[in-house]
């Protein structure tokens, strides 16, 4: 047929072929007629309509527009009919424009294009190389939009509508309202737009790319994968088993949240954000910036997050390789670092740390209240502060800046670094720590086989040495103090300006210089032995074996005190008070005694002076 048909009715059983240049415009099909449009040949204004099948092909180079298609209401006949009333096809090289179904099902295949298209209660199947454009979806019923291999391109989906991606079928810009489905299986769906009330979901390989939350949601599970989504206020984002997400930008009250087996990677939460849960697999890196916030997530090998200044994190995972950055201002709390590691340069509060797991504070960053445990490590860097860490078993503590009331169990340990700084520590049974040249520990307490040991030029101060434990090495400088109480051993120790040092009723000290005006104390009942006192003082009510005093140095043994074996020389002073006993003192050039007690077996040699000879027994002056 060629030429112009105005007001068509195409009756049952007729059939109409529009080829070539032909023209129809008012055409009404509505008890089971036939139309073809190819060819060069063009419909308008095509009505379509009725109880029984009518069906209308666009072929190539067939044009149709403001086609009109209704079925039935209720959806009886189409369920007799096999699922549609009528055929509205649009095949390879056809297009139709402006085309609105009621109730019924529009196909179109390989190579046909349709735009304008209107689904109420009713269907569309796009097929491979397919194109539609500019659809609305509304209330469908029985009915989808099945993007079946083909392009859905800018389709607007209302309340109760649904469009449907899979075979490899491609939607670009959709438009999800209120009550509206984008569903994506194994196919794409790219630059979604998700109102509120609206829902996409990715599943069996199903993707999603570039697609904004505004108040909608978005769920990808079962291989389903969702890549480049912007969540804003509102909008929520869940990763359920099996599904990943990668490269999410989540904005101001905008939230994912992501299943233990859900895989996550490259987001950036910002201020407001919020990220729940999954797993950061390798080469994924998660950025919370100001305001944003990320929980229950996993790192795992390979993978990385950064929480950025203002922003915050909480029971967060750090596996084998897996590496937490902490900026400043920048709060991360009850996380475990198990392997993996930690460079905290913000706050970081509740941790556990173990299996070779690394929390390293950078200057200006702030651990409290850790848990090392297991070869687990905390590094102090200079400028960086820990509070109230416990160092448990094969759990070790590297500081290099400041460590306050600290905890060191059995088998725990610390290293006290040049310019590191430990205060209030208590070393408990059978744990340790270390100060090197440089390094300083103040106010420590040791108890029962804790041992503190501190290099020749380390610095300690306020240390108390319980029952068992031991000190070893350091120098006590002014304002500081050792005590070695009952049980408590210190060695090694430099008492300098003034340093203090006591060692109580059954403390023991040994090897211990005493100079520049520092002073020891020794009650009764305790012991220091093998010491030197170097211009400064030792008071002694207990026991002193084997000490040198020299250089205007005083060793003042007092009542109830007992000296043993002394030597005094350049103008050294061993001062016995009444009740004190001195025995087997040697006093050399310039040594002198003061004896109001007890002195025996006393050597004076040449220069030597002892002035008071009234008490002394079994003496010799060799001149």
């Amino acid at each position: 047929m060629g030429g112009t048909g105005i007001s068509v009715t195409v009756d049952s059983g007729a059939t109409i072929g529009a080829v070539q240049s032909a023209t129809l415009t008012s055409v009404t099909m509505t008890a089971g007629g036939s139309l073809e449009v190819s060819n060069g040949a063009s419909a308008t204004d095509v009505t379509i309509s009725g109880d029984v099948e009518n069906t209308l092909v666009v072929g190539s180079n067939g044009y149709v527009s403001g086609v009109n298609v209704s079925g039935a209401v209720d959806n009886s006949a189409q369920g007799s009919a096999g699922g549609e009333v009528h055929d509205v096809i649009i095949n390879s090289g056809g297009v139709a424009d402006d085309v609105t179904v009621y109730h019924d099902h529009l196909v179109i295949n390989g190579g046909g294009l349709a735009s304008g298209v209107t689904l109420n209660d009713a269907g569309i199947t796009v097929q491979s190389n397919g194109v539609v454009s500019a659809m609305t979806v509304n209330a469908q019923g029985i009915y989808a939009a099945y993007i079946n291999g083909g392009v859905s391109y800018d389709a607007i989906v209302n309340n109760d509508g649904a469009i449907v991606e899979y075979d490899n079928g491609s939607a670009y810009n959709n438009t999800v309202n209120t009550g509206g489905e984008d569903i994506v299986l194994n196919g794409l769906s790219e630059a979604a737009t998700i109102s509120s009330g609206g829902i996409q979901a990715a599943e069996t390989k199903g993707v999603t790319s570039g697609t904004i939350l505004n108040g909608g949601k978005l769920e990808a599970s079962e291989g389903g994968i969702a890549s480049g989504t912007t969540v804003n206020a509102g909008g929520l984002e869940v990763v359920g088993a099996g599904g990943t997400a990668i490269n999410q930008t989540v904005n101001s009250q905008g939230t994912v949240v992501v299943d233990t087996s859900g895989t996550i990677g490259g987001q950036t939460i910002l201020s407001g954000g919020s990220l729940s849960g999954g797993t950061i697999s390798a080469g994924a890196t998660v950025s919370v910036l100001s305001g944003g916030y990320e929980s229950g997530v996993t790192i795992a090998s390979g993978g990385s997050a950064d929480i950025q200044s203002g922003g915050s994190g909480s029971n967060i995972l750090i596996e084998r390789s897996g590496v937490e950055n902490v900026a400043q201002g920048g709060v991360v709390s009850n996380f475990t670092i198990d392997t993996g590691r930690q460079n905290n340069a913000g706050s970081a509060v509740s941790g556990l740390i173990e299996n070779l797991g690394e929390e390293r504070v950078q200057s200006g960053g702030y651990d409290a209240d850790m848990t090392v445990t297991g070869h687990g490590h905390e590094v102090v860097s200079a400028g960086g502060t820990a509070v109230n860490t416990v160092f448990n078993d094969t759990g070790f503590g590297f500081i290099a800046g400041t460590l306050d009331d600290a905890t060191v169990n059995s088998g725990g340990w610390i290293n006290v670094s040049s310019g590191g700084l430990t205060s209030h520590t208590t070393i408990n049974g059978s744990g340790s720590e270390y100060v090197n040249a440089g390094g300083s520990a103040v106010d420590q307490t040791v108890n029962a086989h804790g041992t503190l040991t501190i290099a020749s030029a380390g610095i300690i101060g306020g240390t108390t040495v319980l029952s068992g434990g031991s000190l070893s090495g350091g120098v006590l400088s002014s304002g500081a103090k050792v005590s070695a109480l009952s049980g408590g051993y210190e060695s090694g120790v430099t008492i300098t300006a003034g340093g203090y040092s006591e060692v109580d009723s059954q403390g023991t000290a040994t090897n211990i210089s005493i100079v520049d005006n520092g002073i020891q104390t020794v009650a009764s009942g305790g012991l220091v032995s093998g010491f030197e006192i170097n211009h400064a003082r030792q008071y002694d009510w207990g026991s002193a074996v084997s000490g040198t005093i020299s250089n205007l140095a005083e060793e003042r043994v007092m009542s109830g005190g007992q000296d043993s074996d002394m030597i005094v020389t350049s103008h050294g002073h061993e001062v016995v008070s009444a009740g004190g006993i001195a025995s087997h003192t040697t006093y050399n050039a310039n040594g002198f005694g003061y004896i109001s007690g007890s002195a025996v077996s006393a050597v004076v040699n040449s220069g030597g002076i002892d002035a008071d000879f009234s008490h002394l027994r079994q003496f010799r002056v060799i001149l």
